[in-house]
């Protein structure tokens, strides 16, 4: 949250709004990245690594592995379309494919580790992949203004995703039980891999909708506004996604895991005690963050020393709103996941990704960046209701037939 926070402020104050826009244009763009090579496929993984005897969870691994090798030869081929079509500058081609790169190997790892149920480590790895080298740069850029380009902050990125994939990769490599040498030494299952992409698959959709939901509105905003407007928004949006951060990594990774075990080993109390606290946990941890950052804002959009992000302030507390609904539909998501309802996670997505593709196209021409934000909230606050309605729905079902 820290790293974050920080990196956002010090882009704010220290670089032109054209160069926050581009920040948040090339962030926008490694996140989908990220999205197009996994797939999603580590949420087939999980199960089936959950409910394995140990010796037989590297093969999974592996599998999984190769699975993203050729993953990798499709995809990257792909986001040369990016800097083609001018969205991105051509100097920074390279280092985006590098991050891009170590940043999803640094996630899957991170996946790995939470469920494995080693969610501290998990947690080092994220703060060393979003928070430690945030620091390295911010100091750096204050000792020698020479280090305050988006080149340099890409580059101080990728070292610190490499460092996070190093720690993370060394305890997967001596996990208890697993002998990576015969693992390696089996052929791929090719049948298993076809059946993790085909039940991957709408959870893919799924993700890809609701990141569209997240961030197509930048490049809507871009495309309209250009780099300042961007700016400005990325600047509201990420101080917002504090509250989402906070929540996933302080929460989410550590319960969750241990909510979809016990709901596959049918552990009905600890399933119920866990989802309890989950939802606890969501709702009482993101209304005090939400509160604090209301009060804070103001005091943090100052300091930027920008009088545009300070006029725009109203667009922070759209984006909070949604960001709080966001989080609080981490709730019913499980109750939907762990049933394997994996239409209807689907399906609540996509109507709410098209609603917001409609919502984009009528306000942002409009009415610029509280379009945008309007949109964003209006869409995540959908897929709140459909979910509810989806896990409501499911359990009338269930009462019936009894």
């Amino acid at each position: 949250m820290g790293g974050k926070f920080a990196l956002v402020l010090y882009i704010g104050r220290y670089f032109g709004l054209s160069e926050l826009g581009v920040y948040g244009i090339v962030a926008t763009s490694v996140v989908l990245g990220m999205q197009l090579l996994g797939l999603d496929f580590y949420v087939y993984n999980t199960r089936e690594i959950l409910k394995a005897d140990n010796h037989i969870q590297p093969l999974f691994v592996k599998d999984q592995v190769i699975f993203h090798c050729l993953s990798y030869a499709v995809v990257l081929p792909l986001f040369l379309s990016v800097f083609l079509a001018e969205i991105l500058p051509w100097e920074i081609v390279g280092w985006f494919y590098c991050v891009v790169i170590v940043e999803h190997l640094s996630q899957e790892t991170t996946r790995l580790l939470t469920t494995l149920s080693k969610p501290l480590l998990a947690s080092i790895v994220v703060f060393c992949r979003t928070g430690l080298w945030i620091v390295a740069f911010i100091i750096a850029g204050v000792l020698d203004d020479k280090f305050q380009t988006i080149v340099w902050l890409l580059a101080f990125w990728v070292a610190g995703s490499v460092f996070s994939l190093f720690i993370g990769g060394r305890e997967i490599l001596k996990v208890q039980g697993w002998d990576w040498a015969h693992a390696f030494s089996v052929k791929p299952n090719v049948k298993w891999i076809k059946n993790g992409i085909r039940v991957a698959f709408p959870f893919f959709i799924s993700t890809l909708g609701l990141q569209s939901i997240e961030l197509s509105d930048r490049y809507f905003l871009k495309a309209y506004y250009g780099n300042d407007i961007v700016g400005i928004y990325i600047f509201s949006q990420n101080i917002a996604g504090i509250c989402q951060v906070v929540v996933v990594t302080g929460l989410v990774m550590i319960v969750a895991p241990k909510i979809t075990e016990a709901y596959l080993k049918e552990k009905w109390e600890k399933y119920e005690e866990n989802h309890r606290f989950l939802t606890i946990g969501i709702l009482v941890t993101s209304a005090i963050l939400s509160a604090a950052l209301v009060i804070l804002y103001p005091w943090i959009a100052k300091m930027t020393n920008k009088p545009e992000i300070v006029q725009n302030t109203y667009v922070f507390y759209l984006l909070l709103a949604a960001m709080f609904l966001y989080v609080v539909g981490f709730i019913p998501y499980y109750s939907l996941y762990v049933r394997k309802r994996d239409r209807s996670l689907l399906v609540s997505v996509v109507i709410a990704a098209g609603l917001n593709l409609i919502l984009n196209l009528i306000l942002i021409p409009r009415y610029e960046m509280i379009g945008a934000a309007f949109a964003t909230l209006v869409s995540i606050a959908s897929i709140l209701m459909l979910r509810f309605y989806f896990v409501f729905a499911h359990v009338r079902a269930k009462v019936s037939r009894r």
